[in-house]
């Protein structure tokens, strides 16, 4: 489930909204206040959601990889997709590395030559 809704926030909530929206829910799913069977599970659900949703750099990884509700490409497409442009773009990486090896070699063979002469 999403973490978002799990707290009943938007995805575009600030750290204040997420942190009001988790003390009152979990003050109402508490084990020792709620009775029910699926109190405690509950409870630990929004815990993780709220850990997640709080924490800045593990909210942006998991925004970074959740899906947007409007988008109507299925997950399991999303991610192979992501990881071929991420693939695509080490391999420019790796190739603009090996350009400027080359190029740094080729200036030291000219100025090697420069010195023969």
């Amino acid at each position: 489930m999403d973490h978002y809704s799990t707290l009943n926030v938007s995805r575009d909530a600030s750290a204040a909204t997420i942190k009001v929206a988790y003390h009152k829910l979990a003050l109402k799913v508490h084990p020792d206040k709620n009775t029910s069977s699926t109190a405690t599970a509950s409870f630990r659900r929004r815990g993780h959601a709220y850990e997640v949703l709080s924490d800045t750099s593990q909210r942006s990884g998991y925004d970074a990889q959740s899906i947007p509700k409007h988008a109507k490409v299925p997950a399991t497409y999303v991610y192979p997709i992501r990881e071929i442009l991420n693939a695509w773009a080490r391999e420019e990486q790796a190739e603009q590395e090996r350009k400027q090896r080359e190029e740094k070699q080729a200036a030291e063979r000219r100025r090697y030559k420069a010195r023969e002469e």
